[in-house]
Parts: C-alpha cells; sequence; structure tokens
C-alpha cells in the first residue's frame, strides 16, 4: 500500500537517517518473530510526538509487512500475543 501526502513536507538528513534506522529495526524485529506489544506502543508514541513523520512510519511498516507476507506467507509482522 502505498501512502501519498503532497503536502508533506521534504524529510530533512537528519530524519532520512531516523527513517532508515527505524526501517533496519522493523526489520530485524521482523525477522525475529515480530513486533511485541511495546514496539508497536513505542511506535505510536513516536507517530504521536512526530506527527509530519508518522505517514513515513506507517509506509515503513507496511512495506516491511509486504516483505514479510511474500517471503513467509501466514507470518504476521506483529507479535501481539
Amino acid at each position: 500500500m502505498e501512502i501519498n501526502r503532497p503536502s508533506s513536507a521534504t524529510l530533512t538528513p537528519e530524519q532520512q537517517q531516523a527513517l532508515e534506522q527505524f526501517r533496519e529495526r522493523v526489520h530485524a524485529l521482523a525477522l525475529s518473530g515480530g513486533l511485541s506489544t511495546d514496539t508497536v506502543r513505542n511506535v505510536v508514541r513516536a507517530m504521536r510526538q512526530h506527527p509530519d513523520f508518522s505517514v513515513e512510519i506507517l509506509q515503513v511498516l507496511y512495506e516491511e509487512s509486504d516483505v514479510l507476507r511474500e517471503a513467509a506467507p501466514g507470518v504476521s509482522l506483529l507479535d501481539l500475543q
């Protein structure tokens, strides 16, 4: 799923770096069993603290979910047990 927000500002280099680190962390968590309840809470907290950045955060989660669904059908990105 692609999210388009034409009015959203371009990310600064620092924000781009933070987003890439987030992407790498989400990928590592997906490979090791998924995002825990605490991780999801932290993501939601970050989105509330940085609303201009929240769409990009969601996009990373959607992309990782798609990758995981293709690589391992039936495995969920979220481990909310």
